[in-house]
């Protein structure tokens, strides 16, 4: 009940505190004078994923419109990727939680950039100060609600895979997006590095952990898939944990016979970690940027989605953008998987035993 109460009275501050900001900040952008010939994406709230499923855009813009800089601001994390990933050269940072005090620098930086891309669907106060202190020409997003976007793509695209949600915006610009094959960044120094310990034969990489705890899947759940892949005997199994996720699995399965079988070589780099889903024969993975690579990479991939069914709008908004992929809803954190949940993975499994 207290919590209830706490969160009403939350939500009712958020809300004031917006209208506030529309009323301080919102309205039309200027339209006359001069502007930077430049695309500003705000991505300071994305994780991997999201960089992964929006990379196409990238690739079109440079390969298509070279007259627009490309402007990304980003967290430190994924600065990396933006960088010597995609070729991004102009990169600004600013966390997730970054201050008020922080954006002034940049906006006078970036004053009068011709378009500012923000897709986060209800926007924050300090988001709408930013955007105001920007002074673009466009403003292209999905809260619709806003007098500042002038490319209103929240209604319009509702339902789309996150990844077609720009489409709209770019074909104005005159941009083909027929191909949207994401742009998986490869490093030939991070190729060598997991060339160097990769075993023979057959290798399924398996991912049970996501972002949160509500993404990982019980022990009983990575033993179940554990003995299933590694069922035929010229098969290894990778791993896909972080570094400070190995411990637990050495010490959880450290007993079983099939333990052997496993690659254990844990990762916190960005291009590491897409070299070793480039080298697996397939993959199985939760609902996590894993599941984005592997779909960009064409691998045969079973995804893993919380038993809510493929009617969700994260699942419409995030499911795998692949022919190679198929998916299971289970109960997710469950001791076991149920007998029915068994015989459908059993099924879903059967892509990698081709």
């Amino acid at each position: 009940m207290l919590k209830r109460l706490i969160d009403r009275a939350r939500l009712g501050r958020d809300l004031l505190r917006r209208r506030l900001a529309m009323w301080r900040w919102d309205g039309p952008n200027p339209s006359a004078g001069d502007f930077v010939d430049r695309v500003v994406f705000i991505r300071w709230d994305a994780k991997l994923g999201d960089a992964i499923v929006l990379s196409w855009v990238l690739r079109e813009l440079k390969l298509q419109r070279p007259d627009l800089e490309i402007t990304v601001i980003t967290s430190p994390a994924l600065e990396p990727l933006f960088r010597q990933g995609f070729g991004v050269q102009s990169i600004f940072l600013a966390g997730k939680k970054h201050g008020w005090g922080q954006l002034p620098q940049i906006a006078q930086a970036l004053h009068r950039s011709r378009y500012v891309v923000h897709l986060s669907e209800i926007w924050r106060p300090r988001e709408l100060r930013f955007v105001r202190q920007l002074a673009p020409q466009q403003v292209i997003g999905l809260d619709d609600e806003l007098q500042m976007i002038n490319v209103k793509l929240g209604q319009s695209t509702q339902g789309q895979h996150f990844s077609e949600r720009l489409v709209p915006w770019l074909e104005q610009l005159g941009v083909d997006t027929t191909h949207r094959q994401y742009w998986v960044p490869r490093s030939p120094h991070a190729a060598a590095k997991v060339a160097a310990y990769w075993p023979k034969g057959k290798v399924v990489g398996l991912c049970p952990y996501g972002a949160s705890k509500r993404r990982h899947l019980s022990d009983g759940q990575i033993e179940f898939l554990a003995e299933h892949l590694l069922s035929q005997s010229d098969t290894s199994l990778l791993m896909v944990v972080l570094p400070d996720q190995l411990h637990a699995i050495q010490m959880t399965f450290a007993h079983k016979p099939w333990f052997g079988k496993l690659v254990l070589q844990p990762t916190s780099d960005f291009f590491e970690l897409c070299e070793q889903v480039a080298h697996c024969d397939g993959v199985v993975s939760v609902d996590t940027a894993i599941v984005h690579i592997a779909s960009g990479l064409g691998k045969p991939l079973l995804a893993i989605y919380a038993d809510e069914g493929p009617h969700t709008e994260n699942f419409q908004s995030w499911h795998p953008n692949s022919p190679l992929a198929a998916c299971q809803f289970v109960f997710i954190g469950a001791p076991q998987f149920s007998v029915e949940e068994q015989l459908e993975l059993r099924s879903g499994l059967q892509l990698f035993e081709q």
